[in-house]
């Protein structure tokens, strides 16, 4: 949309209490500040949206603490269920930590043959089956964690994270 200016016939410029075109043309700058302004403002409270709706994007530790947080919270946990979920949660970060190297091993050998003139198709495919097992194992012991997770919960609490977990899938387009 364009700014039209009118000319008045005979005169020096628009009648006495009319809108002044010159005002509002300096003015323009300020309002391209404020919407520079208001732009960087949404843009702020979209990403305290999104940090709001999914948590802090920290490093693994900040992120077990927040769910273990969040979880005792939604699920209104007691004492003992909050200290049963922080034994649990400390012992998946061991876990983690101890595969660590299995993955970045994987990563420098994917990196290795990217720079090769050849793929060496029988060394990829070894890292990559150790990596698999290393995943299967993992499988387990996380089953074993939520089997454990899950033993400790009421069944309130039971509805209530599954009604979370439902909302959780939705929100993130995964068949349920």
């Amino acid at each position: 949309m364009g700014l039209v200016i009118l000319r008045f016939a005979g005169t020096n410029g628009p009648p006495a209490g009319s809108y002044d075109w010159e005002t509002a043309m300096n003015n323009k700058y300020v309002f391209g500040a404020a919407g520079v302004v208001l732009g960087a403002c949404l843009m702020v409270g979209a990403g305290a949206a999104m940090w709001r709706c999914y948590g802090p994007m920290g490093s693994p530790e900040t992120r077990a603490a927040w769910v273990v947080k969040k979880l005792s919270s939604d699920l209104d946990l007691d004492a003992t269920q909050i200290q049963k979920l922080t034994a649990i949660k400390d012992e998946v970060l061991k876990h983690r930590a101890a595969t660590a190297s299995g993955r970045e091993e994987m990563h420098k050998a994917v990196l290795a043959q990217v720079e090769s003139a050849n793929v060496d198709k029988a060394a990829l495919n070894k890292i990559f089956d150790s990596h698999m097992s290393d995943m299967k194992d993992s499988r387990v012991f996380l089953i074993d964690k939520f089997a454990e997770f899950h033993s400790i919960l009421r069944d309130d609490q039971k509805k209530t994270l599954k009604k979370k977990m439902e909302h959780f899938l939705m929100s993130h387009d995964a068949p349920i």
